[in-house]
C-alpha cells in the first residue's frame, strides 16, 4: 500500500476514504492490516530456563498462558526496557 500511495510510511489518514470506512467492518479491518503490516516484528527463541521463568511470570500477572497474554507481557517488558 505504501508503494501504491508513493509514501515510505503511511498513516490511517493517508488511506483512501473508502478503505477507512467504519460503515463496512471488513474495510476497516483491511485498513488496520495495511497499517500493522509496516510495524516491526521480533522473533525471539528463548532457552528452556528463560522460557519457564517467562511463562511463570505471565501466568502470575495475566492468569493464564496464551498467545495474547504472552504478546502483552513481551510488549510491556520491551516498553519498560526502552524507558530505562
Amino acid at each position: 500500500m505504501s508503494e501504491f500511495l508513493g509514501k515510505v510510511e503511511i498513516k490511517e489518514k493517508d488511506l483512501p476514504a473508502w478503505l477507512r470506512s467504519k460503515e463496512f467492518a471488513f474495510m476497516s479491518s483491511v485498513a488496520k492490516w495495511f497499517l500493522e503490516e509496516m510495524l516491526m516484528r521480533i522473533e525471539v527463541v528463548l532457552p528452556k530456563d528463560l522460557q519457564k521463568k517467562f511463562e511463570e511470570k505471565v501466568q502470575k500477572i495475566y492468569g493464564k498462558i496464551n498467545a495474547s497474554n504472552i504478546r502483552r507481557a513481551a510488549l510491556q517488558a520491551i516498553k519498560e526496557w526502552c524507558e530505562k
